[in-house]
């Protein structure tokens, strides 16, 4: 609201236009896989969220001036599609002992996991901690099922590797998140 009241409404509008216009053609063209309805609505969706962040943003910025600006750096750094990309990247600098463990992998929907029972303890740890995080991104009830799943898996590759410190973990009442090869 701040941005409308300061600014001249034609550059408001030619912001949001902007915007909206960029992100809505980088959305179009980096979706190629969706039905022409599904394309739309995704479209408009990010052209919407993109003209909102836009004038959002000079709004911030002519209120905070360079703080405004590290607020707004802080908070795209935390959305969703930030984390999502950030969990691509480690997934990628993973080196597996075998070409099937190390980190998830998106595909057609789904996670694809390796096998708990060949991970390295490291492995299991890390897995376990970044699929809590894709707990939090899932767009979809079979991917959430598919990582609960998992992680059931991971837990009872855990218990069966070491049951006392298993057993030490979860007296502790633990986050889900939290690591039980650190207790």
């Amino acid at each position: 609201m701040y941005a409308v009241i300061v600014f001249p409404v034609g550059l408001v509008i030619t912001g949001a236009f902007c915007g909206a216009l960029t992100a809505g053609t980088a959305a179009g063209l980096a979706s190629a896989d969706l039905t022409e309805r599904q394309l739309w609505a995704r479209c408009l969706r990010v052209a919407r969220n993109a003209a909102a962040i836009v004038v959002a943003t000079m709004g911030m910025m002519h209120a905070s001036g360079w703080s405004g600006f590290l607020l707004i750096l802080v908070l795209a750094a935390a959305s969703p599609p930030s984390l999502r990309w950030v969990v691509r990247r480690l997934d990628s600098s993973i080196s597996p002992a075998h070409p099937s463990v190390g980190a998830p992998r998106e595909g057609s929907g789904r996670f694809a996991w390796g096998s708990p029972a060949l991970m390295t303890d490291h492995q299991l740890s890390f897995t376990w901690r970044l699929s809590w995080l894709q707990v939090g991104l899932t767009n979809s009830p079979r991917e959430l099922l598919h990582l609960v799943e998992h992680r059931s898996a991971l837990l009872d590759e855990m218990h069966h590797r070491d049951p006392e410190g298993f057993g030490r973990w979860l007296r502790t009442v633990p986050h889900p998140a939290s690591d039980p090869y650190r207790i």
